[in-house]
C-alpha cells in the first residue's frame, strides 16, 4: 500500500473554504459533476441516515435528502455549514474531520463524499482500513471503490 500521508493545516484549510464560500457553487463544476455522477451510481434510495462527508456549502444535500430518512452534513469549515444552513432542508449540520468523525460508530447507511477525502492528512486513517467507522456496512460512496483501487489503498 502507498503511503498517502500529507502535510494538512486544517485550520487553515477550513478558513480558506470559509472565506470561499459565499462564491464556491459558481466556481465548483467539476465538483458537481463528479457529485452527480456518483449520485447516478447509488443502487437506490432508502438509507436510514446518509452522510454527506465534506458537504461543503451544502450543493449536494437535497439531492441526497430525496435517498433517506435523516441526513447529516459534515464539514471541516464553519463558513461552509454557514453556507449550507443559508440553504435550509432538514439536514442536521455539523463540524468535524474525516479523520476523526464526531459520529457513533456504525452510526449511517451511506457516505457521500465528492472530493474532501483529498484533504486528509493520512488517507487509511480517513477510511478507517475499510471504510470510515461510522458506517453500518463496508461501503464508501459508489464511485470510491473503483477510484481508491486504482489509488491503491482500497483493500
Amino acid at each position: 500500500m502507498s503511503d498517502w500521508t500529507l502535510a494538512v493545516d486544517k485550520a487553515d484549510l477550513a478558513a480558506r473554504f470559509g472565506k470561499a464560500a459565499e462564491q464556491y457553487d459558481r466556481h465548483a463544476r467539476i465538483q458537481q459533476i463528479i457529485g452527480d455522477h456518483l449520485l447516478s451510481l447509488l443502487p437506490g434510495p432508502n438509507y436510514e441516515v446518509a452522510l454527506d462527508l465534506g458537504c461543503g456549502t451544502g450543493f449536494f444535500l437535497e439531492k441526497l435528502q430525496t435517498l433517506s430518512h435523516q441526513l447529516v452534513g459534515l464539514d471541516l469549515s464553519p463558513g461552509m455549514l454557514t453556507a449550507a444552513a443559508a440553504k435550509g432542508g432538514s439536514a442536521h449540520l455539523v463540524g468535524g474531520d474525516a479523520e476523526q468523525l464526531p459520529l457513533l460508530p456504525a452510526s449511517c447507511d451511506l457516505c457521500f463524499s465528492t472530493l474532501a477525502l483529498q484533504w486528509c492528512a493520512s488517507l487509511p486513517q480517513a477510511l478507517a482500513a475499510d471504510a470510515p467507522p461510522a458506517l453500518r456496512v463496508s461501503a464508501i460512496n459508489a464511485g470510491s471503490e473503483k477510484l481508491l483501487s486504482k489509488l491503491d489503498v482500497w483493500q
